[in-house]
């Protein structure tokens, strides 16, 4: 975890100056654009205490296309602070940062512990061992982590210290992580969440929301909707060369998302992030069900290898494709550059083709040199689209 090297304290958080947060990683020339930009749109709408963020969805390879969420120093403390309370936590804690402060994770962390008076201490890489030992060595009672971390964790077959809790966030705990992350001891609570939104906005409970005190949720033409006191101030956007502010669009107060999501009695459950409900054939189809059936065939150890996902088809509008990382399990020892799955593979496949419907089955798989992802763990499944498109990455046809 690389530091923005911007010092978060108790001025920082009084001050009116506007500040936003990028990745170290970004080209100097990008992080002067977003600069740029956004103090422009500052100071053209006359904003103070305001922070900007790039969206932590964006999967886009172009980064000058990313979109940059203005909030309100407030809307955060507000968020802090009921999140403190909610979790019961105090001066006596010890939260280990083990999030980029970019990312409005990361900096949500320092929010609450300015407001709740407790202490931070920054884990500088992520290392699950390091991880580990740092909580039994200082006695940490929490943390936050997105899946890719505690996939980490269990694959390194780390128990949980007593007396720690962590939240996750970030996306998506599938089942199989998530019972045996508990079978190690570990005590999660997964959340719901959004830059727009501060970062919490829920707990998920057997699959249900379950609104923080600052938050309402509803359903809106099939979306998640919230309403809440730490919503953003809008985006900014460069129209035919000219900076603007979009303020977020509402509908009786309620923010609509691109979140898809479900009314089950009095709960509501979130069906997946946009992109994980698509059509096929006039189908829709839960890629994260089908991520499910597919981890739940390969085993936890070889998640990061695969990622099941969709791609445009002429016919079918979506057809469903397997994205696996080259490994040396997958080399062709007759011919050393190539790589193709091999028969423990395809028969993972087709028992994976006999568990969903006919037009929920794989059609093609791709081997990449890596599978892209973000510093969060993250798939960037559009930088994947670009690869295919411009390298021409073999494609192998599935039968079935």
């Amino acid at each position: 975890m690389e530091s923005t090297q911007i010092l978060v304290n108790h001025e920082f958080w009084k001050s009116e100056e506007n500040q936003i947060f990028l990745n170290p990683r970004l080209p100097e020339d990008v992080q002067g654009h977003y600069k740029k930009i956004f103090k422009e749109a500052t100071y053209r709408y006359g904003l103070k205490s305001h922070l900007g963020f790039l969206t932590s969805g964006t999967t886009v390879a172009d980064v000058r296309s990313y979109k940059v969420v203005v909030i309100s120093k407030s809307a955060f403390l507000n968020s802090a602070a009921v999140v403190n309370k909610y979790f019961l936590l105090s001066a006596k804690d010890i939260w280990l940062q083990c999030l980029p402060q970019f990312h409005v994770g990361g900096l949500a962390v320092e929010a609450r512990a300015h407001v709740g008076g407790f202490k931070v201490l920054n884990l500088k890489s992520w290392d699950p061992q390091v991880f580990h030992e740092t909580i039994v060595s200082n006695h940490v009672t929490i943390s936050s982590l997105v899946p890719t971390q505690v996939y980490d964790l269990v694959l390194n077959q780390l128990q949980s210290p007593k007396n720690f809790k962590a939240l996750i966030g970030g996306g998506r705990l599938s089942p199989e992580l998530k019972k045996k992350s508990q079978d190690l001891g570990w005590h999660f609570t997964t959340t719901y969440g959004m830059t727009e939104l501060s970062s919490m906005v829920a707990t998920i409970e057997n699959e249900t929301l379950r609104p923080l005190p600052h938050c309402s949720i509803q359903v809106l033409d099939g979306k998640i909707a919230i309403r809440s006191n730490s919503l953003f101030t809008g985006y900014i956007e460069v129209i035919k060369g000219q900076v603007e502010l979009k303020k977020p669009t509402l509908t009786n107060h309620y923010f609509k998302t691109d979140d898809n999501g479900s009314k089950m009695g009095n709960g509501i459950t979130v069906m997946g992030r946009g992109q994980d409900i698509i059509k096929v054939s006039g189908e829709l189809v839960s890629l994260n069900k089908l991520r499910d059936v597919w981890f739940s065939l390969v085993g936890i150890d070889l998640t990061q290898a695969f990622h099941l996902m969709a791609l445009p088809d002429e016919r079918a509008e979506n057809q469903i494709v397997l994205i696996m990382k080259k490994t040396e399990s997958l080399r062709d020892q007759k011919v050393l550059s190539h790589y193709s799955p091999g028969e423990a593979i395809l028969n993972k496949i087709q028992e994976f083709q006999k568990q969903v419907m006919p037009f929920e089955k794989i059609k093609s798989v791709y081997v990449l040199d890596q599978i892209p992802r973000t510093e969060l763990g993250k798939i960037q499944e559009k930088v994947i689209v670009g690869q295919i498109q411009s390298e021409k990455i073999k494609e192998v046809k599935v039968n079935g």
